[in-house]
């Protein structure tokens, strides 16, 4: 997998937590870039195989980032719909896409010998996955 953003969410916690989740994504996946932003999100990035996030306390709870925006820089509709649709828009055009849907792909099957797709990951992380990609920004 090429090297990719991720959003790890994790419950909030003491520092100590914290400095747990660091170490886990340094020894699991050899994590770089980390960065964390309020009390309970760890952006990083990794280019390791997705087997190596099944190691992880709550692998479920990571996410393949599009891309990221500074709201300070986010200059949208006063309308709501107006500025849901603007978003949407920003959203769809990025071209983080390309990179984020070939990590998804990677994440949720593989090519074996009769070159049908495989299952990597059981069916409900599957499916978590989808919903999350497709709702989760």
């Amino acid at each position: 997998m090429c090297d990719q953003e991720f959003l790890l969410t994790t419950a909030t916690g003491s520092a100590d937590l914290h400095k747990l989740v660091v170490k886990e994504l340094d020894e699991q996946l050899q994590a770089s870039y980390v960065e964390r932003c309020g009390q309970a999100r760890f952006f990083f990035r990794c280019s390791c195989d997705p087997q190596c996030f099944k190691s992880l306390c709550a692998p479920e709870k990571v996410y393949v980032v599009v891309f990221r925006m500074s709201t300070n820089t986010l200059s949208l509709e006063s309308d709501g719909f107006a500025a849901e649709t603007q978003l949407a828009n920003l959203i769809a055009s990025h071209d983080g896409w390309p990179s984020a849907l070939s990590a998804w792909q990677t994440f949720v099957c593989n090519i074996d010998g009769d070159g049908k797709k495989a299952s990597t990951f059981p069916g409900h992380w599957q499916e978590s996955r989808t919903e999350y990609f497709t709702a989760e920004f």
